[in-house]
């Protein structure tokens, strides 16, 4: 009997241990479903959401007719280089150098297949290398251009005209992600957006405020 009552007296003490072991295994469950719905969240997050990472490239931010944020993907286009410097060249002898001429960046076409109404557009850039420029094409006819180099018979000078760069506001994200800003309203006409000093690829756009 005196044995039975010892036996019994320790297995309730024992009770409260093996109950006290039960509650963290439900808790980490409870960690894990947490897990799982934070997991869920971030993956929910829409295609159009500028801070994920999209494929490599420059996109349009606009909004939807419900107000939400859209992302459009701009085309790249390469260029066609033009210019006449052998004939320039032995005109700048003969001028001393006066004659100054320019290498030019064109696409064919007088408009850009994607335009905004936006007249103070954002962009955000993926995976792009090199420094980000905004500028205005001059557009003649059946084509649209800009200058991208010059030359005389004593210098010679690669990158964009300056008189066509428009500023903007440029925002490193991530390693991975820039936004681009404009900082005044841009006027209606034909833009392009280069990398680096390099014409090829560019990517065009037009504003046309409604």
């Amino acid at each position: 009997m005196k044995c039975t009552l010892i036996l019994l007296f320790s297995a309730l003490l024992c009770l409260p241990a093996v109950v006290g072991q039960q509650a963290p295994a439900k808790a980490s469950g409870n960690c894990r479903e947490a897990q799982a719905v934070t997991a869920r969240s971030t993956d929910s997050a829409g295609p159009d959401d500028p801070s994920r990472r999209h494929e490599q490239g420059v996109y349009l931010l606009s909004k939807g007719p419900d107000g939400s944020a859209r992302l459009t993907i701009i085309q790249p286009h390469p260029t066609e280089l033009k210019s006449n410097y052998a004939k320039a060249f032995l005109l700048g002898l003969v001028s001393y150098g006066v004659i100054i001429t320019h290498l030019q960046a064109v696409l064919e076409g007088p408009h850009a297949g994607l335009a905004t109404h936006e007249e103070t557009p954002v962009f955000y850039a993926y995976d792009l290398v090199g420094g980000l420029k905004l500028a205005k094409f001059n557009v003649k006819n059946d084509r649209r251009e800009i200058n991208v180099g010059s030359s005389d018979a004593f210098f010679s000078h690669l990158g964009v005209d300056a008189k066509s760069v428009v500023e903007w506001k440029v925002e490193e994200l991530s390693p991975h992600i820039v936004k681009l800003t404009t900082l005044k309203a841009l006027p209606a006409g034909e833009y392009v957006i280069l990398i680096g000093k390099s014409s090829n690829p560019v990517y065009d756009f037009a504003v046309r405020p409604s």
